[in-house]
C-alpha cells in the first residue's frame, strides 16, 4: 500500500481533525512550514499563530501503528513529520496542518523519510 493510499485509508475509516481555533483559508496555495517538521507537537502549537486554525493528523499508519491520537493527550509525545500552512510565511497564515507520528516511533529511518519528503501528501488542508 503506497503511503497516499494509506493515508487515504486512514482519513477515511479512523481520521482524527483537530481544529484548534475557528478559521479559514483562502490562500489556494500549500506552503511547506518547515520549520515544524522533526519538532513536538508542543512546540508545533506554541508557533502555530495564534488566531490560525491548527489541523492534526495522525499518521501512525505510515511507521506501523495504529492511530491513537486524541486532543487532550501529551503533546510532547508526538513528533510533526509534515506541516503545512496557508500562506508562505507561517505567522500571516489562518491554517497550519501537520502530521504527526508517536516520538517514540520517530527513528533515524523515520526521520530520513521525513527528510526525503515521503510525508509531504499527508497534509492537504492547506491546498485551496
Amino acid at each position: 500500500m503506497t503511503l497516499s493510499n494509506a493515508v487515504r485509508a486512514f482519513t477515511v475509516g479512523a481520521s482524527l481533525l483537530v481544529l484548534v481555533a475557528c478559521s479559514s483559508s483562502g490562500s489556494g496555495d500549500s506552503h511547506v512550514a518547515s520549520e515544524l517538521l522533526g519538532t513536538s507537537l508542543e512546540s508545533a502549537r506554541t508557533a502555530v499563530p495564534e488566531d490560525a486554525a491548527l489541523s492534526i493528523q495522525d499518521i501512525s499508519l505510515v511507521v506501523g501503528l495504529e492511530a491513537t491520537y486524541r486532543e487532550g493527550l501529551s503533546d510532547d509525545t508526538w513528533t510533526v513529520v509534515s506541516a503545512c500552512s496557508s500562506e508562505e510565511r507561517m505567522p500571516e497564515s489562518d491554517l497550519v496542518e501537520v502530521a504527526v507520528v508517536p516520538t517514540a516511533s520517530f527513528t533515524e529511518a523515520v526521520k530520513e523519510r521525513m527528510k526525503d519528503g515521503e510525508f509531504r501528501d499527508a497534509v492537504t488542508s492547506c491546498h485551496g
